[in-house]
């Protein structure tokens, strides 16, 4: 049986089918580009994006009559229905950070041990944090169904197949509503944000087979796609990860719960965990200084794309060897300080440049790559294989470089390719198994 894959990134939707593990055929679009971030009620972009899913799917499916289906998804987003299946809400994606006011309120003394169960560390963009900003402002009273609860992945596969998804231990950790030592739901946050009576998904394993069209599916729970991802890399317990896309986590492998304020700790595959620092500054924050670059070349009606502008942005940056601009680039919400502004600092009447400025942009995300590094394992013993994947490690080489100066005692670098979708054909063979 051949396996089809999709991965519905923040940016992207990856998709191929893999005959004999390996990928014979591809699909890859941007994501949808709407205007629904202005609303929460006009479900715009899930549509869309239902729409270029399941023409991926068919067009994989050309020629087959049987195939297993596996998804993926960005984590920490989510979208509400009714009973029907409909939405009454767009997606919510972890980039919509509705709960802001309602953090300061999770972060009371009383709940905050009950959150540490969940695994998750705080923020705005969790589910926990935008559901409780829907429930507080009134948005679900007077419905005329029972209202439901579906991660981006869930709710895709129900729209496929008619049938209710279970939920992958995966996504629902990724909620910040998991308890993950005692595999539920925590009956107390949900409580705690007055969202008792949203109907959750079932956590656990179920297979939904369905035919359309001719084909008969075998549909998997959809899975989180950084877990996918550090499974397609060959992620293992020497091994550091370094995740870095639109946003970066850093992860570890371990055999067991080990809770912490330091780092989040959720479930991987194969009864093991992933402990890991996300939502570090990557490609969303270098795009600050990108953007200003291309206003620049816009200005000057200079024709280059965007392609050909970052190749001289980086090839400027590796003729920095003075390196003395310092950069802040926490614009957005982040593990590391509490301010959510970039800065520069150090400059010098002739020290600012186009290569100083990136060089700089990429030093600045570097230690936070390093500092979230230190806050998960010893760098200097233990570890012999960094894994770099995403978009940002594949791209820019001087990321790879500075890091791998620090892991004196590595001797295993790998630059994953294609290892989500790899990742979730992985996960199709073992759930066979």
């Amino acid at each position: 049986m051949n396996t089809i894959v999709v991965d519905c990134g923040a940016s992207f939707v990856k998709a191929a089918k893999f005959v004999d593990g390996e990928i014979i055929e591809r699909f890859y679009e941007n994501t949808p580009s709407t205007n629904s971030e202005n609303t929460l009620f006009d479900p715009v972009y899930i549509s869309a994006l239902w729409n270029l899913v399941c023409r991926a799917i068919e067009k994989l499916s050309t020629g087959e009559k049987e195939v297993k289906l596996c998804i993926s998804n960005e984590m920490h987003g989510f979208l509400l229905t009714d009973d029907k299946g409909t939405p009454f809400t767009d997606y919510i994606s972890w980039q919509r950070e509705l709960g802001k006011e309602e953090l300061g309120i999770l972060s009371e003394l009383e709940i905050l041990n009950v959150v540490k169960k969940s695994g998750m560390s705080l923020r705005a963009g969790l589910p926990i944090c935008n559901l409780f900003y829907l429930s507080r402002h009134g948005y679900m009273e007077d419905k005329n169904s029972a209202v439901h609860f579906y991660t981006l992945g869930d709710f895709l596969i129900k729209k496929f197949t008619g049938e209710e998804p279970v939920c992958h231990p995966t996504n629902a950790a990724a909620t910040g509503l998991y308890d993950i030592i005692n595999k539920t739901w925590s009956n107390e946050l949900l409580d705690f944000i007055d969202c008792s009576k949203v109907v959750f998904p079932v956590v656990g394993k179920k297979i939904i087979s369905i035919e359309r069209e001719g084909v008969l599916y075998h549909v998997l729970p959809a899975i989180g796609d950084h877990q996918a991802a550090l499974f397609g890399a060959g992620m293992n317990e020497k091994a550091i990860s370094f995740n870095l896309g639109t946003g970066a986590q850093v992860s570890v492998m371990c055999d067991n719960i080990e809770l912490s304020e330091e780092y989040q700790i959720c479930p991987f595959l194969g009864k093991k965990y992933i402990k890991r620092i996300p939502h570090l500054p990557s490609g969303r924050a270098l795009n600050v200084y990108f953007r200003f670059f291309k206003e620049v070349v816009n200005l000057l009606n200079v024709d280059i794309s965007d392609e050909g502008l970052w190749k001289i942005l980086l090839e400027e940056a590796e003729k920095d060897t003075v390196k003395s601009l310092s950069f802040e680039m926490s614009f957005f919400e982040n593990p590391m300080i509490k301010k959510t502004v970039g800065s520069i600092a150090n400059i010098s009447e002739f020290g600012f440049t186009v290569g100083s400025v990136i060089n700089g942009a990429i030093e600045g995300m570097v230690k936070n790559y390093i500092w979230a590094a230190n806050k998960l394992a010893k760098t200097d013993t233990g570890i012999d294989t960094i894994i770099f994947s995403g978009g940002i490690a594949s791209k820019i080489s001087l990321i790879r470089e500075e890091i791998v100066k620090v892991f004196p005692m590595v001797s295993n670098v790998i630059i994953a390719q294609d290892e989500t979708l790899k990742g979730l054909y992985r996960y199709g063979e073992a759930y066979y198994e």
